[in-house]
């Protein structure tokens, strides 16, 4: 099966010059994890709810001035939507990331999950297990 048939394509996307409360109320609003960042539709970085916590505890819960940029994860793994799911799946293993945007000629086309991968390949729950159960984002 290909990425293109798992991702979800309406991504929730953020700028980096957001604030740090914005990321947080949207995440909140949309009931997702995380949003990635970017600007004309190329991947920046991605910002999760563990990457506001962290943010939140290093500046003892004062994050008035931040922004997305400030907290973003800078470093993005992508995929490509031709991609087998395996490949998604390695990366994410590897990586220890449960979410990786999905990115064709360099423009943001959608997002794959450790939760989109068990609930429509359920023959890969056990190598996405090992991920869902770490610690880390």
């Amino acid at each position: 099966m290909l990425i293109r048939d798992l991702m979800k394509k309406d991504v929730i996307t953020i700028e980096e010059e957001a604030s740090v409360t914005d990321a947080a109320r949207l995440m909140g609003d949309n009931r997702v994890g995380c949003l990635v960042v970017s600007k004309n539709k190329k991947v920046q970085g991605i910002i999760t709810e563990r990457d506001i916590l962290t943010t939140l505890a290093d500046n003892d819960g004062n994050v008035e001035n931040l922004t997305v940029h400030d907290a973003m994860t800078h470093y993005v793994f992508v995929v490509s939507p031709n991609q087998n799911v395996a490949k998604a799946v390695k990366l994410m293993k590897e990586n220890n990331i449960k979410k990786v945007p999905v990115v064709e000629n360099d423009i943001l086309v959608g997002i794959i999950t450790t939760s989109d991968i068990i609930i429509n390949q359920p023959e890969l729950i056990k190598e996405v297990s090992s991920i869902v159960t770490k610690r880390g984002k």
